[in-house]
């Protein structure tokens, strides 16, 4: 099929052997046309998810350097959502106008409504794969103050040695980072702390 982008899409069944799937991509290759997307298809109807095989969407990518996608004739959206965590860039789905619709591929088609949501659900997961950063996000912030520091566990005073008799780690986080607890451990304070209050992060 080519859409009004030009883009060609070809759904490869399950029952492709790897050679002919090499002999495809050889056959792209060779032509004018190279806005193609393969796309990963299981010929069920409707297609049961445990028989997708959606670790070739990252392989048709990695080995024929040919963006790939989903052919998805499942039911639901979950296997367009694993798809999309394996670098899936084109989804391709069945949808009916109406439901008195009497089309052959109804079983495994989805309602404007539910494409609807499908479509919502895909973006939303495209955007959960954007970094893989281990900084804190924005909805964690409030909840940073849950986390355990290095607090007062009895009256300190400066010139006092930090030892586990006085120094404890608990929540909130309002001192030091767990981390340094071994690192505080006889180490002489520079400030006075009244017990339950975080150790200060100057402390080093």
């Amino acid at each position: 099929d080519t859409s009004v982008t030009g883009v060609q899409t070809c759904a490869l069944p399950i029952w492709l052997s790897e050679n002919e799937v090499k002999r495809l991509v050889d056959t792209i290759n060779e032509s004018d046309n190279k806005k193609v997307v393969l796309l990963n298809c299981l010929s069920a109807y409707p297609a049961p998810l445990n028989e997708f095989n959606f670790r070739r969407i990252a392989r048709i990518e990695k080995e024929y350097n040919i963006l790939s996608g989903l052919s998805d004739h499942s039911t639901d959206s979950y296997a367009a959502l694993i798809s999309i965590a394996f670098g899936a860039k084109v989804i391709e789905k069945h949808v009916t106008l109406t439901e008195s619709d009497n089309i052959a591929d109804k079983s495994f088609s989805m309602s404007i409504l539910e494409f609807e949501k499908y479509c919502k659900l895909i973006r939303e997961a495209e955007e959960s794969l954007h970094s893989d950063s281990f900084e804190s996000q924005e909805s964690e912030q409030s909840n940073l103050i849950l986390k355990r520091s290095i607090v007062a566990s009895e009256n300190i005073k400066t010139g006092d040695v930090f030892s586990k008799d006085n120094i404890t780690i608990k929540r909130p986080n309002i001192g030091l980072e767990p981390h340094f607890y071994d690192f505080m451990l006889g180490r002489v304070a520079n400030y006075n702390y009244q017990k339950g209050e975080g150790i200060s992060k100057k402390e080093i």
